[in-house]
């Protein structure tokens, strides 16, 4: 042994000549090792990397390693922030609303879902397109009866658990969209600082999501419409919602139609009609998860149903329990789903609310509606289309107090002119159709709302 003491030097010892090229040898062999454990999980990369790098991410890896059984027992009692507790999956995540976030967190968030936006599967998914195919591939089952809440409490989980692989801080942010009913494109949500803006059919335009590709269900651009003609609940009304509803199957419908406007919304329906076009990602249940919004919507969604189910603890319907009912696709059940609450917090949202830079207006059919039957998509929107007086604008210009709107002026979404009950019940009548053909589900039950 020569050179420095207590160290061998294999190159000049006479008795091992091969043994420094052994070394050498287990020594890249462990380096590349420890390259590929950090580009296969994504974990080692930490909050500073760069999201461009391509690495490999597989949800069914990801599915199969989550251990959902070790959830604690489901009680009323409410986890602290920060802590444990009986929370199986580390400290209870803390989501906030969107604009709430400050500018580093959102930073955060955005830089988690790029980076798994740039991670693939052996098949070539993208780790952020893996879950489009997992919400497309279980459709039926997830926006069917009972699933529905269950089903998206536990993606979105799944997705949230995903991105901290990427950086551990993160948890998922979501939109308020009540918050901003009188003017949802005024919100803070669809800015350069968040998920960034985009209207008319366009891609995505600033911000982190800027030209945002998906190759489900084929190659594209994920584009957003922000149809102004779609009314969007008020507080109120979600809290009514949340009153009233005792049986847990009557809430689950009511909630799933609420939440269908947000979609229609970002999506687009009339704009793009009338502009004979196709909608954005966020209406078709076969692209939705391709838009980064849905994460931020279902989000709202799953808060809303935490929030009836602290009124409501244990609240279920149907002969199957919730131990036995199976979320299809996800390994998991919808009791699971429930006690993941002991892993989630809803902060509550502390911002003001976009306001209309002019009075807007609801454009749909007249009140006769309340009386109109289950008809298919189409007619509904030729109804419109050809109403008398209707006109077609080119942006917002034309919906300026004065101007023609596109179909008979019912109300308004929180105007002082017009806030008639009625008339909103109607509106919520027709996207509630609109939205039950969009995604195959059946009207009649979304209608009773029992």
């Amino acid at each position: 042994m020569t050179g420095v003491r207590g160290r061998w030097n294999f190159e000049r010892s006479p008795k091992v000549p091969w043994l420094g090229l052994v070394v050498r040898l287990i020594a890249s062999v462990l380096c590349a090792g420890i390259v590929n454990v950090s580009l296969t999980m994504g974990l080692e990369l930490g909050a500073t990397s760069n999201p461009f790098v391509k690495t490999h991410f597989d949800l069914t890896v990801l599915l199969n390693s989550m251990e959902f059984g070790k959830l604690g027992r489901f009680s009323s009692r409410r986890n602290r922030p920060g802590v444990a507790g009986r929370c199986g999956f580390g400290e209870v995540r803390i989501r906030k609303e969107i604009g709430d976030v400050s500018q580093v967190e959102w930073d955060a968030f955005a830089r988690a879902v790029t980076a798994l936006h740039n991670s693939q599967n052996a098949t070539g998914f993208t780790g952020f397109e893996q879950f489009q195919d997992l919400h497309s591939r279980w459709n039926r089952i997830a926006h069917q009866g009972r699933a529905f809440l269950p089903w998206h409490r536990m993606m979105i989980f799944v997705f949230e658990s995903a991105l901290r692989k990427f950086d551990s801080s993160v948890t998922l942010p979501y939109w308020d969209s009540p918050r901003d009913c009188q003017y949802p494109r005024g919100s803070p949500a669809f800015t350069g600082a968040r998920l960034g803006w985009s209207q008319e059919g366009s891609p995505i335009k600033t911000g982190w999501f800027k030209n945002w590709r998906s190759q489900i269900p084929s190659f594209h651009q994920v584009t957003r419409w922000l149809d102004y003609n779609i009314m969007i609940d008020t507080s109120s009304e979600i809290n009514k919602l949340i009153k009233t509803n005792k049986s847990y199957c009557a809430f689950s419908r009511a909630l799933k139609s609420v939440h269908g406007s947000g979609h229609l919304f970002v999506g687009g329906v009339f704009l793009p009609q009338f502009a004979g076009v196709s909608s954005g990602d966020m209406t078709s249940v076969l692209r939705s998860a391709n838009d980064p919004a849905f994460y931020a919507h279902h989000a709202w969604t799953d808060s809303v149903w935490d929030r009836y189910n602290q009124r409501n603890p244990g609240a279920w319907c149907g002969n199957t329990s919730m131990r036995k009912f199976p979320l299809r696709g996800l390994h998991s059940t919808a009791l699971d789903a429930v006690k993941l609450m002991e892993c989630v917090r809803y902060s509550p949202v502390r911002r003001k609310g976009a306001s209309a830079p002019f009075p807007s207006r609801i454009l749909y059919a007249s009140t006769s509606s309340r009386n109109m039957k289950i008809t298919e998509f189409h007619d509904i929107t030729n109804t419109l289309r050809n109403h008398e007086g209707a006109a077609i604008p080119s942006s917002d210009s034309a919906r300026f107090p004065g101007e023609k709107p596109t179909v008979a002026v019912v109300g308004d979404l929180q105007g002082s002119v017009h806030k008639d009950t009625r008339d909103r019940e109607n509106i919520r009548i027709i996207q509630a159709i609109l939205f039950a053909d969009l995604t195959g589900m059946n009207e009649s039950s979304l209608l009773k709302g029992a």
